[in-house]
């Protein structure tokens, strides 16, 4: 290992001595599609990773709304709310608060009319680096991780949202973090990002919808795959595999993801509401029965449908 590298291990260990169990183990891995080195590298950070500002607050603009929550911060900005999970010291290991404010966050951004668009990344480097494992029970001393009915809330109300949500990683996405970006309708990854399924290193089992979710994104070849060894992807194999939809350069992730929601916002949003509930809808039914569910409840035409068409005959 390089001084480099070794000084970046150094320097992981001292700031997020076991905060994970995701990076805990991915510390110690190599990464599908890098060498060692270069994975190690890009786990500690001493490359840098594209980040927010490391108290994730984004810079003041015009017409801009910000509401900051204990872990996490809402900024609700032409149509688009961006939510920065805000626990940079951490790698915004997912605690118990933190679902609860994502909870809050996503209900304010659903409930706004003039949101068209969700964003969730991360602050720092990383978007989140799984489960925090160093909260602790203050009578038995045992760690706390957060309830499985709070995950699953916060997971299926990110799936279930009127509105296409988009995750934006920019670092570590391990395990819970995975579950949670894999219920997203989109994911557009920093080159930097990596990801990983890490329960076995620790005994454990999905149970925030991992085991279902990701054999739908890329087979279940290459999940049980990913389960049975616990290899972390770099980006650029999470987007050969499908698990990504694009790959952008570290410092033009927020950029491209920008570019991304400007134009989702030129369409009909009801289009695109009834358009993912189908979808979401019709993987969890065989194919006749999603044929049956579309011919069922998509109307054809929406709200605006008429203008929009006479807008562009009109020319």
């Amino acid at each position: 290992m390089t001084r480099r590298a070794r000084l970046a291990l150094s320097a992981y260990v001292t700031l997020n001595d076991g905060v994970s169990a995701g990076a805990a183990y991915a510390a110690g891995q190599s990464h599908v599609g890098l060498t060692s080195e270069a994975a190690q590298i890009t786990l500690m950070g001493a490359a840098g990773t594209t980040a927010l500002p490391q108290d994730g607050r984004p810079a003041r603009r015009k017409g801009m709304s910000v509401m900051n929550y204990q872990t996490v911060i809402l900024d609700k900005t032409d149509g688009v709310a961006r939510i920065t999970l805000n626990r940079p010291h951490v790698l915004n290991a997912i605690s118990a608060g933190l679902l609860n404010d994502l909870k809050t966050a996503l209900g304010e951004a659903d409930d706004d009319d003039s949101i068209g668009v969700v964003v969730i990344t991360g602050a720092g480097r990383a978007f989140s680096a799984g489960v925090d494992i160093k909260t602790r029970d203050p009578e038995t001393g045992q760690a706390v991780s957060p309830s499985r009915e709070l995950a699953l809330e916060v997971i299926d109300t990110i799936e279930n949202l009127a509105k296409p949500v988009i995750a934006a990683v920019n670092g570590h996405c391990l395990t819970g973090a995975l579950e949670l970006a894999t219920a997203c309708d989109i994911i557009v990854a920093s080159e930097r990002a990596v990801f990983g399924d890490t329960h076995g290193r620790w005994g454990l089992t999905p149970t925030w919808g991992g085991s279902q979710r990701l054999p739908r994104l890329i087979g279940a070849l290459k999940a049980k795959e990913l389960f049975f060894t616990g290899d972390i992807l770099s980006a650029a194999e999470a987007e050969r595999i499908g698990l990504v939809n694009r790959v952008v350069p570290d410092e033009t992730l927020v950029e491209a993801v920008s570019e991304m929601t400007a134009r989702i916002l030129t369409n009909s949003r009801e289009t695109i509401r009834i358009e993912k509930s189908l979808v979401n809808r019709g993987l969890k039914m065989d194919y006749a029965e999603g044929l049956a569910l579309e011919r069922q409840e998509s109307p054809g035409n929406t709200v605006g449908s008429a203008e929009r068409m006479r807008s562009f005959t009109d020319r």
